[in-house]
């Protein structure tokens, strides 16, 4: 692994401070808040140690309730609702000063067989023949904010690939944007995440695919 893929999963690495409780670190991106995604990921890192490894995340609803301090730690206190036959759930709750930031609940169940479904690869151009955000930024670095400059011009951790558009570019967006995504540089594989505004996701893979390590994405908004 690259070192910011490694400093992500460090980050996303929760410290158990006592049962059901722990501590996740901070990083700050050059916002004036916490980046909400964080707390998520540490909340479902939080809620994953207290459940058996033979069960997975298939549920997720969150709540950000106040904005987070990017310069202090956040402690998740993970409740154990229930654990069924078949499902466990899991009530997370993060703190800053006392304070609750984001709570969740999440759901997880046994590896189980049921109905699959899929929707089409959309006809877009390959992720060899695109550049990544943080190349794009790159080119216009000297138009970006002092206080985001840096971080949108360093490596990360998901190579993330515009299919259309400039980074950036609010007029070059439209209501069905595109974009490939990887974990490692040149790892992607054939297979489309789509979501809307009402924050549903499917995760779905072109016929005879393995898992991706690398996705192409879109989104759909509208546009005001």
């Amino acid at each position: 692994m690259s070192q910011v893929l490694d400093e992500l999963v460090s980050l996303l690495s929760m410290e158990p401070i006592e049962e059901d409780l722990f501590r996740g670190a901070s990083q700050d991106l050059g916002f004036r808040q916490m980046f909400g995604g964080q707390v998520l990921g540490q909340s479902l890192s939080a809620a994953s140690q207290t459940v058996g490894d033979g069960r997975l995340v298939h549920s997720l609803h969150g709540y950000f309730l106040r904005p987070g301090d990017a310069g202090l730690p956040v402690v998740y206190q993970v409740e154990r609702v229930r654990d069924g036959g078949s499902f466990s759930t899991r009530r997370v709750t993060a703190i800053q000063k006392g304070k609750t930031i984001f709570t969740c609940a999440a759901s997880f169940q046994g590896i189980e067989e049921g109905f699959h479904h899929q929707a089409q690869m959309p006809e877009v151009p390959g992720p060899e023949t695109l550049r990544s955000e943080t190349v794009l930024a790159r080119l216009v670095a000297d138009k970006l904010p002092e206080r985001l400059r840096e971080r949108a011009v360093h490596d990360k951790p998901i190579d993330i690939r515009p299919v259309s558009g400039t980074c950036g570019s609010v007029a070059a967006m439209t209501s069905r944007n595109a974009a490939y995504l990887a974990l490692e540089e040149n790892h992607f594989s054939p297979s489309i995440t789509q979501w809307s505004s009402s924050s549903r996701a499917e995760q779905v893979n072109s016929p005879g695919s393995a898992p991706p390590c690398g996705s192409v994405i879109e989104k759909h908004e509208t546009m005001s």
